[in-house]
Formats: structure tokens, sequence, C-alpha cells
């Protein structure tokens, strides 16, 4: 199964901004496992936000899965070390930017969508930014414009994990 983060599209944004903090991140992961009724032989994949919580919800309580495959972010130690680096900074600033919902809503969403093209494009020179559009239909539904960066999700068959 693959679950939104709380707070992030298509769920509402909780009146406790708490939700984008790490230790709730962990917390949730963990208490995913346990609802789903998870035993040591479950696989977690996360990436981006979902992935400081899968970092260190592998970190509190390893014999939970038998494997993490975390996209995006190395472990904390690395991603520490390299953090102060201009180049870490510059991949990464969109973790702070974000943070700003007024602000980055408004320059996110100007021209089309403009800044996810470019991103993109910077990201992943010489790619087509096959994603942005139906990533930009979304981004302006009521559940997206309530929560502070719009993410996309779909439901993984266990039978292919």
């Amino acid at each position: 199964m693959a679950p939104f983060n709380r707070g992030f599209a298509p769920t509402e944004l909780p009146d406790d901004r708490h939700h984008v903090h790490s230790s709730t991140m962990v917390a949730d992961q963990i208490a995913l496992h346990e609802a789903l009724g998870g035993d040591e032989h479950a696989i977690l994949i996360a990436h981006d936000w979902g992935a400081v919580g899968a970092w260190g919800a592998a970190g509190k309580e390893p014999a939970r899965w038998r494997r993490c495959i975390i996209l995006n972010i190395p472990p904390f130690p690395i991603f520490g070390v390299n953090i102060v680096k201009y180049d870490q900074i510059k991949r990464s600033f969109y973790f702070w930017y974000f943070q700003m919902q007024r602000v980055c809503e408004d320059v996110i969403s100007a021209g089309d969508f403009a800044f996810i093209d470019r991103i993109w494009a910077d990201w992943s020179p010489g790619s087509v930014p096959h994603s942005c559009a139906s990533w930009a239909a979304t981004a302006g539904t009521p559940p997206a414009r309530n929560s502070r960066v719009a993410s996309s999700g779909r439901e993984i068959s266990r039978s292919k994990l």
C-alpha cells in the first residue's frame, strides 16, 4: 500500500502543525505497520518527506521490516555531513522553501506551474517532464490547496512486493 503522509494532499492539513515533525512521521510509519498487521517480512519503501520518517522508523525499530528502500535521502549521518555543503543545500532547498506555504504556493502556481517545469529540468536534465501536467492538474484541487505540498500516490499490490 502507498499511503499519503499526514497533511499532504489529498489528506486535510491537521490543526496541529507538528505533522511535519520528524518524530511524528516516525511514529506514523510505525503505527501504520502495526495497523496493517505488519510483521518482520514487511518492506518499507519511502521517498522525500516519507523517507525522513522511514529512516527514523527503521532506526528506532529495525526488526519491523525485512527491507527498507529509501529514495532520495541518504542515512541521516551521511545527510548531516553533506547538508552544510553548497551542492547539497542547492538540492535540498525545497525542504525549507515549501515550509513558507503562502509564498511557495503563489510562486509554484504562477505561469501554469512553470516553477515545476524549471525544477524538473534542473533536477532531471534532458528528461521530459511527463508527470508535470497531472501534478499541475491536481495541485489546484481543494485538498491540495490545503496541503503544504501537493503529492501523489497510488496503491501498490502486495503481490508485486
